[in-house]
């Protein structure tokens, strides 16, 4: 028998930072909006399929042990993050929202999975926006 996997999935929309700054909503000239544009979208999905957000999700889930890859191979790292990868998903929906979606063997860890990659694009985007 296949193993049975369970999906957590998170769709959030992109805030735009000017709509939280005090300087521009007390200027009556500036124009943004309270959710952000496509750019924005992009850039949270390029944060949660970057590096950094694949190192921490392989060191907080144990991933080597977890999906059985032994971590003193050559490649090993490259071949963990094609396993990865193919339980995970983060892309754009028609409307604009970021869909994060992760697979795993155990329920909880697959929403904890999936909830540590959205709080790790908002640790990401609040470092760019300082």
């Amino acid at each position: 028998l296949l193993p049975v996997y369970y999906e957590s999935k998170v769709v959030f929309y992109p805030y735009s930072p000017e709509s939280s700054d005090p300087r521009m909503m007390l200027n009556e000239e500036a124009s943004f909006a309270v959710f952000s544009d496509v750019d924005q979208s992009e850039r949270f999905i390029l944060m949660g399929k970057s590096r950094r957000v694949k190192r921490l999700l392989i060191s907080r889930f144990q991933l080597f042990k977890r999906y059985g890859v032994d971590s003193v191979s050559p490649k090993s790292e490259l071949k963990l993050i094609q396993k990865m990868e193919k339980n995970l998903t983060i892309k754009k929906l028609e409307n604009g929202a970021v869909y994060v979606s992760a697979f795993d063997q155990n329920a909880d860890t697959a929403a904890l999975m999936a909830n540590a990659i959205v709080a790790e694009i908002e640790n990401m985007s609040n470092e760019t926006t300082r």
